[in-house]
C-alpha cells in the first residue's frame, strides 16, 4: 500500500499514540479524552510534518498499514460506546462531534454511516469496519474518522466530504446515479409497503412485506427471520427514531445507502435493475 511520505512520516509515530487513544489500556476499555487529544497535539506539531506539508514528496510505503484489522477494531471499539458490538448512526455522530471534536453536518455523517453499513441493516458491524479498512482508501478513512485532523486545517466539511466521496466510490456507489430516479425507486418501494396508504410505514407493514416477498419467492424463511429483517430495515431508515418510515426517509435511504444493497435488504433486489431498462 502506497502513501505520500508526509502522511506516512506523521502517522508512523501513531501506532503508540493511537494505541493510547483507541486500544485497551490496562483495565480501561477505552482511553481518556485527554489521551485522544494527545494524538492531535503531537501529530499537529510534528516537525517533519510541518516542514514538508507544503512540498510534493515522493511516494513511499509503510508496513505498519498492513495491520488494518487492528486499526479497524480500535476505532470500532472507541465508537461502540454501548458495547453491543455494533455501531449506530448516533454513536458515529457522537464520536465525530464529541470525541474527535469536529462539527460535521449530520447529513455528511449519515453518508459515511450508510457507506460503511454495506448490508443496510441499520448498524456497522465489526466485519464491515474491517472490510472498509482492508479495501477502501486508507487516507480517506483517516480523514473521515478524524485521525488526520491534527495534520490538516479541517475548518469545514470540505475535506470530510471529499473523503466520503472517495469511500463511496470505493464501495461502488455510483456517484452519477440520478437523485430523481432514486426518488422514483424509493416511492415505488414505499407505496408497495405502505398498504394502508397512511403515508408512513410501521413495523407491522414491514413484517407483512417480508412475508409477502418470501411467499412470492417460495422462500422457506420463518417468521423470526422476517421480524428480524423488518426490525433491521426500520433501524436503517427511521432517521428520526419515531418508529416509522416516512416517504422522505425512504428517499433519503435510496440516496444515501448503496441502492442495490438497500433493495436487497428490502427483499426486492431486482428493483434497481429496473432503473437500467
Amino acid at each position: 500500500m502506497k502513501f505520500s511520505c508526509i502522511v506516512t512520516a506523521a502517522v508512523l509515530t501513531t501506532p503508540s499514540l493511537l494505541g493510547n487513544a483507541f486500544v485497551l489500556d490496562g483495565n480501561s476499555r477505552r482511553a481518556s479524552l485527554q489521551q485522544q487529544h494527545n494524538v492531535e497535539s503531537v501529530t499537529a506539531i510534528t516537525p517533519l510534518a510541518a516542514s514538508t506539508q507544503a512540498e510534493d514528496v515522493e511516494v513511499c510505503s509503510s508496513s505498519w498499514f498492513d495491520n488494518n484489522d487492528s486499526m479497524a477494531d480500535s476505532i470500532f471499539d472507541t465508537i461502540d460506546t454501548d458495547e453491543d458490538d455494533s455501531v449506530s448512526n448516533a454513536e458515529l455522530q457522537e464520536y465525530l462531534e464529541n470525541i474527535i471534536g469536529s462539527i460535521y453536518n449530520p447529513k455528511s455523517i449519515r453518508l459515511l454511516f450508510a457507506t460503511l453499513d454495506q448490508n443496510a441493516d441499520g448498524c456497522i458491524s465489526r466485519e464491515e469496519m474491517r472490510f472498509a479498512f482492508s479495501n477502501y482508501d486508507i487516507l480517506a478513512l483517516y480523514d473521515a474518522f478524524g485521525i488526520t485532523k491534527g495534520l490538516k486545517a479541517v475548518t469545514s466539511d470540505k475535506i470530510y466530504i471529499q473523503a466520503i466521496e472517495q469511500l463511496r466510490s470505493d464501495a461502488d456507489i455510483d456517484p452519477s446515479a440520478s437523485p430523481a430516479m432514486l426518488n422514483i425507486l424509493a416511492d415505488l418501494m414505499f407505496d408497495k409497503i405502505d398498504t394502508d396508504a397512511s403515508g408512513e410505514i410501521d413495523l407491522n407493514e414491514l413484517k407483512e412485506h417480508y412475508n409477502r416477498e418470501n411467499n412470492n419467492d417460495n422462500d422457506d424463511g420463518n417468521d423470526d427471520d422476517n421480524d428480524e429483517s423488518a426490525t433491521s430495515i426500520l433501524s436503517a431508515l427511521d432517521v428520526n427514531s419515531d418508529g416509522k418510515i416516512s416517504r422522505e426517509e425512504m428517499r433519503a435511504g435510496f440516496n444515501q445507502f448503496n441502492p442495490k444493497s438497500l433493495s436487497k435488504a428490502l427483499g426486492v433486489g431486482e428493483v434497481v435493475a429496473e432503473e437500467k431498462k
